[in-house]
């Protein structure tokens, strides 16, 4: 297992046979694509150049066909083509689903029913459609985020996304208002 880094933090399945792993604390190793069957590996790590990734410390991993999203900590996400190799990073662009002067630990990335992606980061959670993105965060109205600081997300068979921060609980987005609050007073 060291050959896939020091700490693994996620593990995904890709295409047949073929599994993605988002590892942490490793000099070499950002990413790893492993066939089981061939035992074929395809490494992703930091460097300088195309087909690099901006850090060797990866939190998520979603994978999408051949588009393989993975979060990073301190440098945004990353879009890798699983066909052509080539890695995208999302931090510093016009594009961007974060601003240049903050960048952010990206911990989660999901894509909701309606074809939105959500990224939870060290500073609130990004809803990126499109070529248009919003910025949740803690803020002194009430209909707001409990913490900025978000973990993971996801969307339950409602179609309700749900969001737990690191100290500020369990969050529910209200799709009218376009706003998260805290559905309990206890989480």
């Amino acid at each position: 297992i060291k050959d896939f880094g020091n700490i693994i933090l996620d593990v995904k399945q890709g295409k047949e046979d073929e599994f993605w792993y988002a590892t942490w604390g490793n000099s070499n190793i950002g990413v790893t694509k492993y066939n089981i069957k061939t035992n074929q590996r395809k490494t992703y790590s930091k460097g300088e150049g195309d087909n690099t990734l901006p850090t060797n410390n990866i939190h998520h991993i979603l994978v999408e066909g051949d588009s393989v999203w993975i979060t990073t900590d301190g440098a945004g996400i990353c879009l890798i083509n699983d066909v052509t190799g080539k890695v995208t990073s999302k931090l510093n662009s016009q594009s961007s689903l974060f601003s240049e002067e903050n960048p952010q630990w990206a911990n989660y990335i999901m894509r909701d029913s309606k074809g939105r992606l959500w990224v939870c980061t060290s500073d609130g959670i990004v809803c990126h459609q499109n070529d248009e993105r919003r910025i949740y965060t803690l803020n002194d109205k009430k209909e707001t985020l409990a913490q900025n600081e978000a973990k993971m997300c996801f969307c339950d068979s409602k179609e309700r996304i749900w969001l737990i921060t690191t100290t500020g609980g369990l969050n529910i987005f209200n799709e009218g208002k376009q706003s998260f609050t805290s559905p309990f007073d206890e989480y």
